[in-house]
């Protein structure tokens, strides 16, 4: 049924989707959001209208249940006398929606004429201002063309820039409203957030969207299959039950693997109908949003993929914001497009006000005045025409008229919004100065608590503004979870929020935003996290530093949960400074230190683990320890640094705050904690090359350790489990000559870290296999077990479990007879690892390198790369692979010359001797088997026959094992060559 016509049912007449509504000759008063409720309902009648349809054409762009739907339908029911129980115009389908079953009639175009004039505020003008398109059809028809080649799955990403009022969302909106439904439509918005971004909060709005559309269970199952780390930041759209088992496998989702699932998900999407994702103001974006654009731009899989953006380009300069830089390089190697809007020529804003105002000719002047004073910026050219309308200006441009105007019409678009605001109302201004303190989007009922009046007055005082087309526009319904309900509306361009946001006085907004921020925090309750960011800059301005930090500290955990590292860091340093401001208290230390050990762990996931600026926060972190000394307060920020030192090959330091936090756990007896302290002390342990002390260590770890815990905290990591303490163990008995056992142990500990159901578990879980078969000598184990952890870290985005696994892959194919490939993987490897600023098992990995050196024939390479692993292991006390790099330090003197042959000996019997000292007996038949080939060969069969029967005696298990296999055969060759 056309939407021109209005619609005739029993008495009433429905003039349109915006009302009004009348019956008989009388106007009611009907709510915007209840009329477009009936609008739907009336246009199709007889047809059941879905509550999902109905929620996507009132509300695209908020998130709103069944209920605000109900209460629309309960309103038009009061207005129409309709009895629910037994209907004569809405009938309730439950769970589905709802149906008009009145007859309607459709009104024939001169039957309009008989409809009521609207009320004075009201004009033709007024109603036909949004319809009216000038200027950028060559603009249009280029937009236009990129969807052709995105029909054709050709993915395209086009920015729309120029200032600000250029009419860049007016574009995108005529493009999206021509497209209708022949593709699926998401629509997101940056927000100005004191420089810092919500991670990927435009792209989730237009998720959401999505998943509110008609089309949107397949998106939501989509996202449930290949993007359940995105389906979990957007609870409005999925059951709840679901919650835990979506939390069960995007815990811990790294920021490479968010980052691969949008990117699966969206081609997924993409296969069954076009996409549009729409996203305004990129010059307020984050960091997080800008990357997710770059790897969409950057895929070359098919995809029917619209990627539209706009930024303005002043603000993006001036700031160096990142979609600056983007931009420039997709567009430089062809991967984007730009459309740079500028002013509209004269003949343009002619065209505008002819159309406007269709009763004053080309002729009259007034083209040239407007042209004139707005110099064809398009809002300041619709916002001169309002003035003018509302200055009742005659037909005719006067010299005299014209010379009054050019005193009274305002000479900026800034000074022209004040002039608008300021015809307003008193309870109009009022509320729009508050709503500027809520934001560009506000809820009434934030308002309300702003400007302390009733909800439903400022509801009512919206609507108005609404119907004149004044300042903002509805967005549908928010329900808060405290149960609040109450409209959403939009200022209709951010400049008018700026101008008005900057008329209030300093007391005003602090006052304004304090109440704002409160309501909103008492609204959201214990879900206040979720407004982390918003609530943050309204304490912030509201002069409660106290409210500021946490919700600061509140929303760096949001984005490190979202694996937005770089806002995270951001917000804690913010946070950070807050709090400096505040008194010094034991509280504010404690907070302080919680802040410190974050800001750690968002810093090394971007930066590494070098740079002076992780480094002084380690530091800090450490010197807020002592100074709130030995108490469980402190426990999870020691271990936490103490991770970091040990990553850092900073053993010393490490070792010193574990045993501190064994201290700590001992005098509290916490379990919890004692687990915690021998995990770390395992660790150090294991790196100085103590491994009894490292096996005892672990394996009071997980005597104390309840694994269940895990799964309670939701941790992100792993690291400190029993299922670490395990594998730890594994690599302990293997070196102490336990090679069953070795197995026995890890096995345990990978069936425990893939229970935990954190990839970081299972990656860490695949790389101690490795390890293992490493000390094992089983090269084909290690190559198999190394690539199944590139994959996966590759994958969640671990890149020290690449660096590392691609090392051990280096060591096993070089073994395998491909020392050049395997020479490549380890150098690439070592390359990642220490760009990273990790030195911790960097001795270990310079003495695979020189091993595969040596079977590529080059002796110098690999002594110079076994001199270097000495003299780290020397610098940081990492002893756990020493004997090794003494045994390979004579194996290299023998293999450049065989005149090395006392040298050689000499760093056999160095490994021997240090490899008793740690009790590592595996490590000290390898040594002692260099040393007793070397003495076959210089006829010593009988002191080369008794070394190897005495270590021999020493194994008890694991007799199938290479190194014993090895060691029984150079034993049977020396007793034939004494037989002989």
């Amino acid at each position: 049924m056309p939407e021109a016509f209005p619609l005739h049912f029993g008495p009433y007449r429905l003039a349109g989707p915006q009302g009004p509504l009348f019956r008989d000759d009388q106007r009611l008063k009907v709510k915007p959001k209840a009329l477009r409720v009936l609008w739907e309902l009336v246009r199709q009648a007889g047809e059941v209208v879905t509550k999902a349809a109905l929620l996507d054409a009132l509300w695209p762009k908020a998130v709103v249940g069944d209920d605000a739907l109900a209460f629309q339908v309960q309103a038009l029911r009061r207005v129409l006398e309709d009895d629910p129980r037994q209907p004569r115009y809405i009938a309730t389908h439950h769970r589905v929606g709802y149906a008009f079953i009145a007859p309607v009639a459709l009104a024939a175009w001169h039957d309009a004429s008989r409809l009521q004039d609207p009320p004075a505020q009201f004009t033709d003008a007024d109603q036909q201002t949004e319809s009216i398109f000038v200027g950028r059809d060559a603009e249009l028809a280029l937009v236009h063309q990129r969807y052709a080649r995105v029909l054709r799955g050709e993915r395209q990403l086009l920015f729309v820039s120029g200032e600000a009022g250029i009419g860049k969302s007016a574009l995108l909106q005529r493009f999206v409203a021509q497209v209708g439904a022949a593709a699926h439509i998401g629509q997101g918005q940056c927000v100005e957030q004191h420089g810092i971004g919500e991670g990927y909060m435009p792209v989730l709005e237009a998720l959401a969207a999505l998943c509110r559309q008609p089309r949107g269970g397949l998106v939501v199952d989509v996202l449930r299959r290949a993007a359940p780390s995105w389906l979990m930041q957007m609870p409005s759209v999925f059951a709840q039950d679901e919650l835990a088992a979506l939390q069960q496998r995007a815990t811990g989702a790294a920021r490479e693997r968010m980052l691969r699932e949008i990117a699966d998900a969206l081609e997924v999407i993409t296969a069954q109908f076009p996409l549009i994702i729409v996203l305004e103001d990129l010059h307020w974006s984050d960091p997080s949003t800008i990357e997710m654009l770059s790897l969409m731009a950057r895929r070359t899989a098919p995809a029917r993929l619209f990627l539209l953006g706009t930024y303005r380009r002043v603000d993006a300069n001036a700031a160096n914001r990142p979609i600056k830089t983007l931009k420039q390089e997709l567009v430089a190697r062809g991967k984007a497009m730009e459309i740079v809007l500028g002013n509209l020529p004269r003949t343009e804003v002619q065209t505008y006000l002819s159309q406007r105002f269709p009763d004053r000719g080309e002729e009259s002047g007034w083209s040239a005045f407007v042209y004139r004073r707005t110099e064809g910026l398009p809002l300041f050219m619709v916002q001169m025409a309002d003035f003018l309308t509302q200055e009742c200006a005659p037909a005719d441009m006067t010299a005299g008229l014209r010379e009054a105007l050019e005193a009274a019409v305002p000479t900026g678009l800034r000074e022209m919004i004040e002039a608008q605001f300021e015809r307003l109302t008193e309870l109009e201004r009022r509320v729009l100065e508050i709503a500027s303190v809520a934001g560009v989007d506000f809820t009434a009922a934030s308002v309300g608590a702003g400007a302390g009046m009733p909800v439903e007055d400022v509801e009512a005082c919206c609507e108005g503004l609404v119907r004149q087309g004044q300042f903002v526009e509805a967005r549908g319904i928010d329900v808060w979870p405290d149960g609040t309900e109450s409209g959403r509306y939009g200022f209709c361009h951010a400049l008018y929020r700026d101008v008005l946001y900057a008329r209030l006085g300093a007391r005003q907004r602090t006052r304004a935003h304090l109440a704002v921020g409160l309501r909103e925090q008492a609204g959201y309750a214990e879900r206040s996290a979720e407004i982390a960011v918003g609530l943050a800059v309204h304490f912030e301005r509201g002069r409660d530093g106290v409210r500021a930090v946490h919700c600061s500290h509140q929303a760096g955990e949001q984005a490190l949960r979202r694996s937005a590292n770089a806002e995270a860091g951001l917000h804690f340093k913010k946070a950070l400074a807050l709090l400096a401001a505040l008194p010094e208290t034991p509280e504010r230390i404690a907070r302080e230190l919680r802040l410190q050990v974050d800001l750690s762990l968002a810093l090394t996931m971007t930066k590494g683990y070098s740079g002076a600026e992780v480094e002084g926060v380690n530091a800090r972190a450490q010197a807020l320890c002592r100074q709130i000394g030995e108490t469980p307060e402190i426990s999870a920020a020691l271990f936490r640094v103490g991770r970091f030192y040990l990553v850092r090959g900073e053993l010393r330091t490490a070792r010193g705050l574990s045993e501190q936090l064994l201290r700590i756990a001992l005098h509290a007896g916490s379990p919890a904690l004692l687990s915690r302290a021998h995990t770390a002390l395992a660790f150090e342990s294991f790196s100085f090359g103590e491994f009894a002390a490292a096996q005892a260590h672990a394996e009071l770890s997980v005597a104390s350790d309840d694994p269940q815990r895990y799964r309670a905290a939701a941790v992100v990591s792993a690291d400190d489990s029993s299922a670490v303490s395990l594998m730890v163990k594994a690599r302990a008995l293997q070196i102490r000559g336990y090679p069953d056992q070795a197995l026995r142990s890890l096995h345990e500990g990978v069936a425990l870290a893939n229970g935990l159901g954190l990839s970081f578990a299972r990656g860490g879980a695949l790389l101690s296999t490795a390890d293992l078969h490493l000390l094992r000598r089983d090269s084909q184990a290690v190559q198999t077990s190394a690539e199944a952890t590139i994959t996966l870290s590759i994958q969640e985005g671990f890149p020290y479990y690449v660096a590392r696994a691609t090392i051990l892959r280096g060591w096993a194919l070089a073994d395998q007879g491909q020392p050049e490939a395997g020479i490549a993987d380890i150098r690439q490897g070592l390359a990642t690892f220490e760009a990273g600023g990790a030195r911790l098992w960097l001795p270990c990995c310079l003495g695979l390198l020189a091993e595969a050196y040596g079977r590529a024939g080059k002796v110098n390479p690999g002594l110079r790369a076994l001199s270097e692993a000495l003299e780290i292991a020397n610098s940081t006390g990492e002893r756990q692979y020493e004997p090794e790099l003494h045994r390979l330090k004579g194996e290299f003197a023998l293999q450049k010359s065989r005149a090395n042959r006392v040298a050689a000996e000499a760093c056999f019997h160095r490994a021997i001797a240090v490899a008793r000292q740690q009790e590592a007996k595996t490590y000290e038949l390898r040594a002692s088997l260099s040393l007793a080939r070397l003495w076959l060969q210089q006829g010593k069969q009988q002191e080369a026959h008794r070394m190897l029967s005495e270590i021999l005696d020493g194994f008890t298990e694991g007799f199938d094992a290479p190194d014993l296999r090895t060691a029984r055969t150079v034993l049977s060759g020396s007793m034939e060559e004494r037989a002989a």
